[in-house]
């Protein structure tokens, strides 16, 4: 008999394609239209949607919104224990944008100030749009409350990250 695979749904790439999809949907762009996100951004947010005890906490702490957890998501083992590891995985974040740029779904822009940023392409906005299941709704409402943290500098939201991590000791 054949062992089925055990798929780790935390490295499953179609799905992490759909949740960096919504990052850019949601916080790619400012409100005048340019583009936002690098890989370290794109980490970070990644990062607070994966763990959003830690995204209620920033938010809080900085009286940027108050994210309403459902049972679920503050008393499982990731809520309780901060794992750092997914932070500072750049690698991962390079391959889902190598993988969204070959498909065509963002687009590399580069400002000689910030080096190269991305946004969505049409066909990006598309299926960004089309990503439809409880488990995207709650990605996007964790989304939209990160909007107020668009308009930070890396290094702000890094620093905010920092403290937040500090009072978990």
């Amino acid at each position: 008999m054949k062992k089925l695979p055990f798929i780790i749904p935390d490295r499953d790439l179609s799905l992490n394609i759909g949740l960096t999809l919504l990052i850019f949907k949601y916080l790619g762009l400012s409100s005048r239209g340019i583009p936002l996100l690098n890989n370290e951004r794109v980490s970070v947010f990644f990062y607070l949607i994966k763990n959003p005890t830690i995204l209620q906490k920033t938010l809080q702490r900085y009286g940027r919104g108050d994210v309403t957890l459902n049972h679920n998501e503050s008393t499982s083992i990731n809520s309780i224990t901060v794992n750092l590891d997914s932070l500072f995985d750049r690698q991962w974040v390079k391959t889902l944008i190598k993988h969204l740029i070959a498909r065509k779904l963002i687009e590399p822009v580069y400002r000689k100030k910030d080096g190269f940023l991305y946004q969505l392409s049409k066909d990006g906005e598309i299926t960004a749009n089309s990503l439809q299941s409880e488990y995207f709704s709650r990605v996007s409402y964790f989304l939209s409350e990160l909007i107020s943290l668009k308009s930070e500098s890396t290094s702000n939201i890094n620093k905010m990250l920092n403290q937040t991590f500090r009072e978990e000791e």
